[in-house]
């Protein structure tokens, strides 16, 4: 069910001439996994960093 409706959105953001896409961690393989049995692809590596104020 939840791939469908991903498929779908995607289906939908291509169809208005866009890029769909999605994020997970470089360490989250299941993620990644689930990605590209959805068809998607690596497209870039990016660093997160998070700051604190102190």
């Amino acid at each position: 069910m939840t791939a469908c409706l991903i498929r779908a959105l995607a289906h939908d953001i291509r169809v208005y001439g866009e890029t769909p896409f999605l994020h997970a961690a470089a360490n989250n393989t299941t993620a990644i996994g689930l990605d590209e049995s959805l068809d998607f692809e690596l497209r870039k590596h990016t660093k997160f960093r998070t700051f604190r104020t102190p």
